[in-house]
């Protein structure tokens, strides 16, 4: 088990029951009150919903080869790209005022992300040896 091990369970995990699932799978009447939007828009946040999965797909072929310590630079750079742009768009649209919360976690993450592509072999290093 490596750094970047844990960090992508944790996107995973946490991406996957806070947007995902959600977005996909609750009943319309909750989506638009939690979302604002209105039923004719409920498809399009479905559909990012299934899109997001889509990406933590991608997001878990870089847990075995990174325990295996080999560096997954695809998975790595995607996994900058959409929590950097995230946090930044929460930044940027005010969002990050009104919900902290997601907003250090997602930068958090991108942090964590960009500090693996800085540090390559010590984020696959086994913690345990």
């Amino acid at each position: 088990m490596s750094i970047l091990t844990l960090i992508l369970i944790f996107k995973i995990a946490y991406t996957g029951l806070m947007i995902g699932l959600p977005f996909v799978f609750l009943p319309s009447e909750k989506l638009e009150k939690l979302t604002g939007v209105n039923a004719i828009g409920i498809n399009y946040i479905r559909l990012y919903g299934w899109s997001v999965i889509a990406i933590l797909v991608g997001y878990s072929f870089g847990i075995i080869p990174s325990m295996s310590a080999t560096f997954p630079v695809g998975v790595v750079v995607m996994g900058i790209a959409s929590n950097l742009g995230g946090a930044i768009l929460l930044h940027l649209t005010g969002a990050r005022k009104k919900r902290p919360g997601p907003f250090y976690i997602i930068g958090g993450i991108a942090v964590a992300l960009i500090a693996s592509a800085v540090f390559p072999d010590l984020a696959v290093s086994p913690i345990f040896k």
